[in-house]
């Protein structure tokens, strides 16, 4: 046992927490990863407005920067976006390599969390982190499943966008929307794409582009970390990696539906001014 603070902990829980600061080798993430939130959640916006080339402007500007510095799942959220920008552009070839990239890194991760040591969170109180070192083994493990979940529902996404049958009429949404709804919760974007899909029945109609509003929307309000000088955390980037990634709507990129921007700025469009 070794004391840390006012609580004593034992060897599992220091490894824990001396975990975070390497997992699987991949090291620190860069701090360029929060600006590119903040470009992401700007990008799914445009989209929901109608302006695809500024969207994809966006979303490839990131995988030139961030692709090789940025932890495997942030990549692989980086490549799946990049492969939606893709499709924008009717680059159906570039999208497929980009969405097969991020398929592999989706793999690569979920490969290191069923292995690595999964550290405690740091954001609880100090009686939360004192039960969770006093449980280490018991906390580890719910964690790892929830990030395993998270890990199969980025997966889903991934290989729903690589799909001609989802892209052009919504296959498997029954399936998806299931687990969707348990991984970000039944209100979330990906789930009003699938209950539209659900709907049509597969048949084609006007392509409604307002759930990447309600994507950029969750993205501003993800709590917001200082990732500069940050331990990484495995955990922690599977959560925003899985926020993060983007689902094509059937028909939208083909579809090149635009929106008006009249009315009062919601959240996610103040960050764009």
């Amino acid at each position: 046992m070794v004391q840390y603070g006012l609580f004593w902990f034992d060897g599992a829980a220091i490894a824990s927490l001396k975990a975070s600061a390497h997992y699987g080798g991949f090291g620190m993430v860069s701090s360029s990863s929060e600006d590119w939130e903040v470009v992401t959640a700007r990008a799914f916006s445009r989209l929901a407005t109608g302006r695809h080339e500024d969207a994809a402007d966006l979303l490839l500007r990131m995988e030139a920067e961030l692709a090789t510095e940025a932890s495997p799942p942030l990549r692989a959220a980086i490549h799946n976006n990049a492969g939606l920008a893709h499709l924008l552009r009717d680059r159906s070839q570039d999208a497929g390599s980009a969405f097969e990239t991020a398929a592999s890194l989706w793999k690569q991760t979920l490969l290191s969390v069923r292995e690595t040591e999964i550290p405690i969170s740091g954001r609880s109180s100090s009686f939360h982190l004192m039960l969770a070192a006093r449980h280490h083994s018991a906390f580890a493990e719910l964690r790892r499943r929830r990030v395993i979940e998270l890990l199969g529902t980025a997966t889903q996404m991934t290989e729903l966008n690589r799909s001609p049958l989802w892209r052009e009429r919504g296959a498997q949404a029954s399936e998806f929307l299931s687990k969707v709804c348990e991984a970000f919760g039944p209100n979330c974007a990906e789930a009003v794409i699938a209950r539209d899909q659900l709907a049509r029945g597969g048949q084609e109609g006007a392509v409604d582009p307002s759930p990447y509003r309600l994507k950029s929307e969750r993205i501003v309000g993800l709590p917001r970390r200082a990732l500069s000088g940050e331990e990484a955390d495995i955990c922690a980037d599977v959560e925003r990696a899985a926020h993060l990634t983007g689902l094509v709507i059937p028909g939208f990129p083909a579809e090149r539906h635009h929106a008006g921007r009249a009315g009062k700025a919601t959240t996610s469009e103040a960050i764009e001014r």
